[in-house]
């Protein structure tokens, strides 16, 4: 399979710099709260990970 299109950030980046990259993907899958927040900030869809009833109320 070719997972050319895969990227990793090899560094901490700021909300801003993850909000610019979520924004160009389709749909992201999370266990954290926060980076969901942000993509559907920015209209990405989300599926989330559910632990600690910590996604209630989101969607």
């Amino acid at each position: 399979m070719d997972y050319s299109y895969i990227g990793f950030c090899s560094s901490h980046c700021l909300a801003r710099e993850i909000k610019a990259i979520v924004k160009h993907i389709d749909c992201v899958l999370t266990g954290r709260m926060h980076l969901g927040i942000a993509c559907l900030g920015q209209g990405t869809s989300i599926a989330c990970i559910t632990y600690q009833g910590k996604f209630e109320g989101l969607y």
